[in-house]
């Protein structure tokens, strides 16, 4: 942990009281259940937090319970994504069983794609086995993730589905925070060690503000409050976006049970 009295260090406590309040928020409020796999990762980071806060950053133990907990977060990425997918398009079976099988088969070749990339390092001996099989994984799936969010948005963009408040709220706040994130990290691999220090206040202050979003942003009246997903462009016709996309949506439904 950084010295007391530091900025990095009341972030680092700033991050694990907002995660902390906002899990026991949804517990409270019975959304646990509803968004089942955010509230597992929301309690991983702070478990993982309080366990590493007493050992050296440079001890072997705390990169090994770094290491393990950051596959069993991405793990949870994956779930987290999945639960948002599965609530944007709940109205419609046919389009939401399609994109997932595209979903797995993205994330497969990523995988496959980044082991291709980064396998040579390991032959050449210049990284321990395990890391390079957790930046093949992480960058695999990190890489799959991105793209199926992406793509998600601006489906969404694109026609005006109904969805929950809570539904919008979460899955703009999670695009924000995964593909901000994954950006600052690209960055960090690319300045190289002297930008840790910055690129660390930012994922702090960015953790911050994006629990903070969700704390105000989700409550059990959300789930009950539609909205559209999108504005449908001047003389376009939402009705007729909505009837194009019902029609789609039927047509994959009866593929997919032949």
């Amino acid at each position: 942990m950084p010295p007391l009295g530091s900025l990095h260090q009341i972030l680092w406590f700033g991050v694990l009281l907002a995660n902390s309040l906002l899990a026991f928020k949804l517990w409270r409020q019975g959304l646990h259940r509803t968004y089942r796999s955010f509230w597992i990762s929301l309690l991983l980071n702070v478990l993982r937090s309080v366990v590493l806060m007493p050992l050296n950053p440079r001890s072997a133990a705390y990169g090994y319970i770094w290491l393990a907990s950051e596959w069993i977060l991405l793990v949870c990425f994956v779930l987290v994504i999945v639960e948002i997918h599965a609530g944007a398009l709940a109205g419609y079976r046919g389009i939401a069983t399609l994109s997932r099988r595209i979903f797995n088969y993205g994330l497969a070749a990523g995988i496959l794609l980044s082991a291709a990339i980064l396998m040579p390092s390991m032959a050449d001996g210049q990284k321990s086995p395990l890391l390079v099989y957790t930046a093949v994984f992480e960058r695999g799936v990190v890489g799959a993730l991105s793209v199926f969010l992406v793509v998600l948005l601006a489906f969404l963009l694109k026609y005006p589905v109904p969805l929950n408040r809570n539904i919008a709220v979460h899955g703009l706040l999670f695009f924000i925070y995964f593909i901000s994130k994954n950006l600052l990290i690209l960055i960090l691999q690319f300045a190289g060690y002297q930008a840790s220090a910055q690129v660390s206040v930012f994922l702090m202050v960015l953790s911050f503000l994006c629990a903070a979003g969700w704390m105000v942003g989700l409550s059990p009246a959300g789930e009950n409050v539609l909205i559209r997903s999108a504005t449908p462009v001047p003389g376009t016709s939402a009705a007729k976006l909505l009837t194009h996309l019902e029609v789609i949506n039927a047509s994959l439904s009866r593929a997919s049970r032949r």
